[in-house]
């Protein structure tokens, strides 16, 4: 009603003259506005856009700003069109401030509107990362509160399934001995992200890159010794492997993939005859097509 009726684009209107308390009650009813059931049409809640990123910068109550950056999560949760809206009107750097807070409940939103902008297009993931999202991400994933730990991977996992020069800028900085020390340590919840990290470096990297990343970060042993840890972890695994020897098969010496030479001499192929043996089908077609290909 409130959409439709244009009653809440009348306020914004006058934004700027409302006292905080009531700035603070039109963000609250933005935010549900953006986020209702069933989710409102983009284009009827694309004029609520420019507003909120325009005051996102503005913002000095952290409520305001919590309820801005979720609407602003909600806004870009959708196809590359939204996202492309939002960045267009410089939401990136806007998401990246937010994430120097030292309060935990701007922080998830601020992560939520990162992942999204990472997961959209070339350019938009490209626009967040040239706004140094890496430098306030990468000591994120590292933080005591677990919730912010899982939200910071997610969205570096979004990052690692982009493209080769993307992952490069996660490679120079700190994030693989990080992740190593907390899949040695975490929980089971936290580990589950830090490996699709991983998986998706891996699935995406270039030949060079993935020489890298076995030969420097021992990332094939790691993946083995998950992949018969917890269901969770078979699926991304074994996509990455399939898309790691596909690459070796591409790139072969002496008519042998590498990789797949690699695998068997530190007994990946025992571990993907173990899992043979799996209940679920298609984890077995998987793997007898893995092994069926390249072994």
């Amino acid at each position: 009603m409130c959409i439709r009726d244009s009653f809440i684009c009348d306020l914004l209107k006058r934004f700027s003259e409302l006292t905080v308390t009531w700035q603070g009650l039109v963000v609250w009813i933005l935010s549900n506005l953006c986020r209702g059931k069933p989710f409102p049409e983009y284009a009827k809640i694309r004029v609520f856009l420019p507003f909120c990123i325009k005051f996102l910068y503005e913002a000095e109550e952290d409520e305001h700003k919590i309820d801005l950056l979720y609407t602003l999560s909600y806004l870009t949760t959708g196809d590359d069109d939204q996202i492309s809206d939002a960045v267009k009107l410089r939401v990136s750097q806007a998401a990246v401030n937010s994430l120097a807070s030292p309060n935990d409940k701007v922080l998830i939103p601020a992560l939520r509107l990162c992942g999204n902008i990472c997961a959209g297009d070339t350019a938009a993931a490209d626009d967040i990362l040239g706004n140094n999202l890496l430098e306030f991400l990468v000591p994120l994933i590292t933080h005591p509160r677990k919730l912010i730990r899982c939200e910071a991977l997610w969205v570096l996992s979004n990052i690692c399934a982009g493209k080769s020069w993307q992952i490069q800028l996660v490679l120079d900085t700190p994030a693989l001995s990080k992740i190593e020390n907390m899949l040695a340590t975490d929980l089971l919840e936290v580990q589950k992200e830090c490996i699709y990290c991983l998986c998706n470096m891996l699935y995406n990297s270039t030949l060079a890159q993935c020489q890298s990343l076995i030969e420097n970060y021992r990332i094939l042993e790691k993946l083995f010794a998950f992949v018969t840890k917890d269901q969770i972890f078979v699926t991304p695994i074994l996509n990455a492997l399939e898309a790691l020897l596909y690459l070796g098969e591409q790139n072969k010496r002496s008519g042998a993939n590498p990789f797949a030479k690699y695998i068997d001499m530190i007994g990946g192929t025992k571990v993907l005859e173990q899992l043979q043996h799996s209940r679920d089908e298609k984890t077995y077609e998987q793997v007898y097509n893995i092994i069926d290909h390249y072994f």
